[in-house]
């Protein structure tokens, strides 16, 4: 009897971790091999650029109404708004070029339509926050941005306030005045 016990308690172990040390990322298979491929684009994007990349996730990491894509950035990095611009429509242009051209996310967005406004791939679902902290957490004062995010089709630039480091109401700019090569 104790070697059955053993036998099945060894086997449990054998079925269950996989389960537990597979994918960070849980739900139906369309789902789960998309933000795979988000993450991965991330991992990418944050080491080619001294980025800290932290998670990928929908869209209150980045305060968007309608994102389903979302990935969260770190740096300790300082740029003033015409550095942040740049930089800016570097990631949104790769990053909208990525879901518009991989076949895992024009799945998913036909696969989980009734649960969106549209079946198509649209701008407001995917977006970035990317927040400038140093080494102590403090974020830059200007004229650096302490905070750029991608949000519902916009790009918002928060500079921090001098005296407690919140974020300030944002630079909002349209992805139409951005001028970004075409993505679809």
């Amino acid at each position: 009897m104790h070697k059955i016990r053993k036998k099945m308690a060894i086997l449990a172990v054998l079925l269950i971790a996989p389960l537990l040390l597979g994918s960070r990322h849980s739900g139906p298979a369309y789902d789960r091999h998309a933000r795979e491929s988000l993450d991965a684009f991330a991992q990418e994007f944050a080491k080619k650029h001294q980025l800290k990349f932290l998670n990928t996730g929908v869209g209150s990491l980045a305060d968007a109404k309608e994102g389903i894509w979302i990935i969260n950035f770190v740096s300790n990095q300082t740029l003033t708004i015409e550095e942040a611009r740049l930089f800016a429509a570097d990631l949104t242009y790769q990053l909208l070029y990525k879901v518009y051209h991989d076949r895992l996310f024009i799945n998913y967005c036909k696969i989980s339509a009734p649960f969106h406004k549209s079946a198509d791939m649209r701008e407001e679902y995917v977006g970035f926050r990317l927040a400038f902290w140093d080494q102590n957490t403090n974020r830059p004062l200007y004229p650096c941005v302490a905070q750029i995010r991608l949000a519902d089709g916009n790009l918002y630039y928060h500079y921090a306030n001098p005296n407690t480091q919140a974020l300030q109401e944002p630079l909002v700019e349209s992805l139409a005045a951005l001028e970004l090569p075409l993505y679809r």
